[in-house]
């Protein structure tokens, strides 16, 4: 009876696999080995893209830093403190002191002077030796990296986690130029890459997380 089955298994078997369209076979494997090859081409692309694009964004970092100097650092810090409403600063405007303790209100605008217009500000305060250029310069730079986050060639998540509260001041204050075309000037042409990127963005900022380099700025 078990060699009777087996028989019948034998010859069934064989009028299958007689049927089978073999050709067809051979093309399915071959299509599938195919897909398969492009799936582990897309994955290598895509690691690779991922590493290229960590490596960009550490090495845009490094110049940033290379650019800007630890005093420079110090003039935005101090510039944030007086822009502080507690430090009696009115909005859109920072203070500075003479050797007497008089304050003068000193437009936000000034940090982001147009060629060619120096802004005065009164010679008993030039003691105090501002770098109004160092706001602008900063700002250049994040115009840099602005295009290349806009064009995809870094991560903004690591650019912003570094730079967050640099760039968050900076935007604002540029947006509290008061003459609208200075600030059409200094938005559209100075630096449009930068608020192009950050109005983007906006949404995504709120709920990164961020370096602090000064408390209550």
């Amino acid at each position: 009876m078990k060699i009777l089955n087996l028989y019948f298994l034998i010859v069934f078997g064989g009028i299958l696999l007689r049927d089978v369209n073999w050709i067809g076979i051979r093309e399915g494997v071959k299509d599938l080995v195919i897909i398969f090859g492009v799936i582990i081409a897309l994955v290598n692309y895509l690691s690779q893209d991922s590493q290229r694009k960590i490596d960009n964004s550490l090495k845009i970092l490094e110049t940033f830093w290379n650019n800007i100097s630890a005093e420079d650092l110090e003039t935005w810090k101090d510039i944030c403190i007086r822009n502080w409403e507690a430090s009696g600063a009115e909005l859109g405007f920072f203070i500075v002191y003479n050797q007497k303790n008089e304050s003068q209100q000193i437009p936000l605008s000034y940090l982001f002077i147009i060629e060619g217009y120096d802004p005065i500000i009164d010679d008993k305060y030039k003691g105090e030796d501002w770098k109004l250029g160092v706001v602008k310069h900063m700002a250049e730079q994040f115009n840099i990296i602005g295009y290349q986050i806009l064009n995809g060639k870094v991560y903004f998540n690591v650019i912003y986690f570094q730079l967050d509260q640099l760039m968050d001041t900076i935007y604002n204050w540029i947006l509290m130029i008061d003459n609208e075309e200075h600030k059409r000037f200094v938005t559209k042409t100075w630096f449009s890459y930068f608020i192009e990127m950050y109005q983007i963005k906006s949404k995504a900022i709120e709920k990164l997380p961020k370096k602090t380099y000064i408390n209550g700025c």
